[in-house]
Parts: structure tokens; sequence; C-alpha cells
């Protein structure tokens, strides 16, 4: 296993911190263990997967991380091939990591919530200033009619301009919601 803090930002994080936007109004906790009983080991293990296919593709070895990511820095990846390598990191994750369906059930969507609101009272455990999550209902609403939807994870690292090595030390202590979602 490679990891190195000051890599790039985790592909996958980055995804979801580049597409969805938040909202806010009144929070709903959520009820049951959503963290405790899952395997870690997961998430890295699928990380190596996709690491493997894009080397056996690319030639560039990238930086698998404990929740799941992989990425590279600049001193593994040439700036003009950057592109190229994160172009197969989505080819290699699309083709060999099991996607979520592209429908997703109301259950599912209590699911993401219920991890979003988790994550977020970590977060405010941790000292972050965080605005109060919208609604399940508005969660649901804005996530299925394909609009923006709140984010826990857009709050902690837009709103308070976290590094990456702050974010990799945040995701320690506190997981991140997207990781398992996906599971």
């Amino acid at each position: 296993m490679k990891k190195n803090g000051s890599k790039a930002r985790l592909i996958t994080f980055l995804f979801f911190v580049l597409t969805v936007g938040g909202c806010s109004s009144g929070p709903e906790a959520h009820s049951g263990p959503l963290y405790q009983d899952f395997d870690f080991a997961i998430l890295e293990q699928e990380a190596q997967i996709v690491a493997d296919c894009v080397e056996d593709r690319t030639g560039f070895v990238l930086d698998v991380f404990e929740n799941g990511g992989v990425g590279y820095g600049s001193d593994t990846v040439p700036k003009a091939q950057s592109e190229a390598v994160s172009d197969e990191i989505d080819n290699c994750t699309a083709e060999l990591i099991p996607q979520s369906p592209e429908t997703f059930s109301v259950e599912l969507l209590e699911r993401l919530y219920g991890l979003q609101v988790d994550a977020r009272n970590c977060y405010v455990d941790l000292g972050f200033d965080l605005p109060e999550p919208t609604s399940k209902e508005t969660f649901i609403d804005e996530f299925q009619s394909g609009g923006m939807f709140w984010n826990v994870i857009q709050d902690l690292v837009v709103g308070h301009r976290l590094s990456e090595s702050k974010q990799i030390e945040i995701f320690q202590e506190c997981p991140d919601p997207f990781d398992f979602f996906w599971r």
C-alpha cells in the first residue's frame, strides 16, 4: 500500500466535491449504526484494483488510500499526462468496481442522508462549524430531481478551505459518507 498526504486530492472524493452543492434547514438525527460494522478493508482492496489497472494501462503507479481513494502527484505523473491518467482511473473504476444503481430507491437515499448526518456530527465534534443539514425529505426530493442536494463534504472542505493533508487527517477520524454509500 502506498500513502502520501501531499498527493493529489482523492479522485472519488473530488468527484462529489466538484459536482454537488449544499442546502440548509432543519436537521434530522439518524438512528442506528452505519459505520460500526463496515469492513474498511474492502475500500482499500477496491482502490488497489483500480490502481493496478491504471498502472497496467499507463505505466504510472498511483497512491492507494485506506478510505478507498487513489491519487497521484506531479512528482509521479507529469502534468501533460495527468488528464489521461485521470481518465483511466474513471475507466478502470467503471469497469472493475461494482457501481451503484442508476435509480436510487428511497431506502438508499435515506441511507446516504443518515451517513451524511452521522459524518456532519463527527465533523462538528472535531470543532468544525457547519450549517444544519436540510431535512431528509428535502434531501431526497433534491437528489431525485437531479438538482443540487445537501452535501456535508461540500460544507466541510469548501466551506473551510481545507488542505489535502487536513482532509486526509479528518477522514481518518470521521469517514467520508460517500465511501460507504456505494457499498
